[in-house]
């Protein structure tokens, strides 16, 4: 080979690190002196909070994975999009022996592919993950993903490897999580909106035992609570429901979580190793973004209907804005240690009539809420116009 051509071929390679370096280094430009556990963010009551100790640039970065810890939760893994363009990265960050976190980096086996969705097994050995990389080397990069795995080694991670599922379902499989004694569930990608998700048996490199589920669920580690995605993988209407173990082991039917965790499109449902904490991605402020929340909420959930929208809403539709006001004004006296009232509630209520073209009641449920909050008056206004 000409020697000129090897040495363009060394410069273009170098430049393309050293480009890959700096872009990830400007997208945690913010992410400094960063210590404790959970990477020292202030920790969630029974209210969600946001879960960003990373600072980012929305407009420009796209989280797309709840985070992954590990057991002791010294390490977290997330993926997310550069620039919101392909292919989607896994990066990871890890707590020193001092508690201080270190800057998030890409992890040794991606960057290249389209990766995404980390799970980390509960003995921390294994990162499993979906990728579209190609099943050996030479291969052309798979149309749909597939779900690969990574073991633990001493300096970092192995060479990925794909697990097979005995016998083969779906056109595609993502990880999800892992349950109570290791139960491994998975979601396989059965058509263009299809999707289910099973339980299954890990042995080495492959998926056994398989059964398929009901509804799509997320196990609490606990063993308490299941969380079920309503209308799943149908873009603008994923909503949590949750189900309750009772005293005979069996399950009480779905509930919504409430309007706290889905305000809007809420996605990606994840336990902390422990149970204590369920995080959630969620586009309430226009971005999809990580939020947390203690477990605690959902003792709460099991006595109160949090759901209080819709709730408005069927009032309205039942018995007048003028009652609406008052159960309104009851529903902050009860419920106000569990739930962010603010007229954003109101304007969403409004929002549902607007969408049904009843706009002379959108206007009037908007003057109610002038009504409530006075000091909104002026941004009520511009909603009204």
């Amino acid at each position: 080979m000409n020697k000129n051509l090897i040495k363009y071929i060394i410069w273009f390679l170098f430049s393309i690190t050293l480009f890959s370096s700096e872009v990830h280094s400007d997208i945690f430009a913010k992410f400094k002196n960063i210590k404790g556990k959970y990477l020292g963010q202030t920790h969630p009551g029974v209210i969600p909070k946001l879960f960003d100790p990373f600072l980012l640039d929305y407009k420009r970065h796209h989280i797309h994975s709840a985070p992954a810890f590990s057991p002791n939760g010294d390490e977290m893994y997330f993926s997310l999009y550069e620039d919101n363009k392909f292919p989607q990265k896994i990066f990871y960050t890890k707590m020193s022996s001092n508690e201080e976190w270190s800057k998030p980096a890409l992890v040794s086996f991606s960057g290249i592919y389209q990766d995404g969705g980390p799970v980390m097994s509960p003995d921390g050995k294994r990162l499993y993950f979906y990728s579209r990389r190609p099943y050996n080397d030479g291969d052309s990069i798979q149309k749909e993903s597939h779900i690969w795995f990574v073991n633990r080694v001493k300096n970092g991670w192995s060479k990925p490897v794909i697990l097979s599922v005995d016998p083969p379902i779906g056109l595609a499989n993502y990880p999800s999580h892992f349950g109570k004694n290791g139960t491994f569930y998975f979601k396989a990608k059965l058509g263009k909106k299809n999707h289910k998700i099973y339980k299954s048996i890990i042995k080495g490199r492959k998926i056994e035992s398989v059964k398929k589920m009901l509804k799509p669920v997320t196990v609490d580690p606990r063993g308490e609570y299941l969380i079920y995605d309503k209308n799943y993988w149908n873009v603008n209407t994923i909503r949590f429901e949750i189900g309750f173990k009772t005293t005979d082991g069996s399950w009480t039917k779905p509930r919504s979580m409430g309007d706290t965790i889905n305000m809007k499109e809420s996605r990606f449902p994840r336990f902390s190793p422990d149970g204590k904490y369920f995080f959630f991605t969620n586009y309430r402020s226009g971005y999809e973004k990580i939020y947390w929340v203690d477990r605690k909420l959902f003792k709460i959930l099991k006595k109160h209907d949090l759901n209080l929208i819709s709730r408005l809403s069927n009032i309205i539709k039942i018995k007048g804005i003028k009652e609406a006001g008052v159960q309104y004004k009851k529903m902050k006296n009860t419920l106000s240690a569990y739930y962010p009232f603010s007229s954003k509630v109101l304007n969403e209520v409004s929002n549902i009539f607007l969408a049904k073209g009843k706009k002379k009641l959108a206007l009037k449920i908007l003057k109610l809420n002038i009504s409530l909050y006075p000091k909104e008056k002026l941004l009520i206004e511009k909603l009204m116009d």
